[in-house]
């Protein structure tokens, strides 16, 4: 496998010019159908069609490089068939490329891409980038839903009013729990590739796309959004059961209370004859 992509890396050389497009797909991604599958991320990588190539992670992500259309979507639908939780609506992403001479540097101009050479190790460092991308605006997406009902949460709890929203809450902060596990956990969107580790010369190449795809200024944003959303969502459910916990108190007060009555009520008529 390693030798048909090296062939497919010495082909976009050669065409010097090509488009990297990736789709989010599903939650997981079961790339079995496609071929042997890799330990860790990415999952999956292959030779697809006439010259081109696929990389794949298991988060549900799916990188092609210089892949028509109509075989893209054939794929995609397939994994969406295979996988589980497939998304309804896939978020798409790309990234156009121009190879230069050996001895350029490689460069971000106009929104394109330019390297000074094509390998395997390349294009997975384009494709970890693009699908860290995807996942972030997966939960951009998600997160302005939510941002958007924070407001009306935020002034019950300024003006100590509580309307029983407690289930509704408690998902927020699941689903916030949920998001933050994704992108440290399952997609270490702050982490370097175990790739550079072993490539070092790389680590040029992941920063400048970093930077052009502006991962960690979205990651940041993304965070803070998240830290708001739970705070939030937090200190309406410690006042919502502070009041459960007035209101008990008061009930219990109220039992003790009938409890004595009842108490001296007896006292008091059995002091009298029958």
């Amino acid at each position: 496998m390693s030798a048909n992509l090296s062939d497919v890396c010495e082909r976009l050389k050669e065409k010097r010019a090509f488009k990297a497009k990736g789709y989010l797909v599903a939650e997981h991604c079961d790339f079995s159908p496609l071929g042997t599958l890799q330990r860790g991320n990415p999952a999956i990588k292959l030779p697809i069609g006439e010259g081109g190539a696929l990389i794949g992670f298991r988060f549900g992500v799916v990188v092609f490089f210089d892949v028509p259309e109509e075989q893209c979507q054939r794929i995609i639908s397939d994994l969406r068939a295979a996988s589980s939780k497939a998304y309804e609506k896939t978020i798409f992403e790309a990234c156009d490329v121009v190879v230069n001479d050996p001895h350029s540097q490689d460069a971000v101009k106009k929104d394109i891409l330019h390297l000074h050479d094509v390998s395997v190790e390349r294009l997975e460092i384009i494709a970890d980038v693009l699908a860290k991308s995807l996942v972030i605006e997966k939960h951009e997406e998600l997160i302005s839903e939510r941002f958007a009902n924070v407001k009306p949460i935020a002034e019950f709890v300024k003006n100590g009013r509580i309307n029983g929203r407690d289930k509704e809450i408690l998902k927020y902060i699941g689903l916030n729990l949920f998001a933050e596990h994704e992108l440290a956990g399952m997609v270490e969107v702050t982490d370097k590739p175990a790739l550079i580790w072993e490539h070092p010369h790389l680590e040029v190449l992941y920063n400048l796309l970093l930077d052009d795809f502006e991962i960690s200024d979205r990651q940041a944003i993304v965070d803070k959004k998240l830290e708001v959303i739970t705070r939030t969502a937090q200190t309406y459910l410690d006042v919502s059961m502070h009041q459960h916990s007035s209101r008990l108190e008061w009930y219990i007060i109220l039992l003790i209370a009938v409890e004595i009555f009842l108490q001296l009520y007896g006292m008091f008529f059995s002091s009298f004859p029958h």
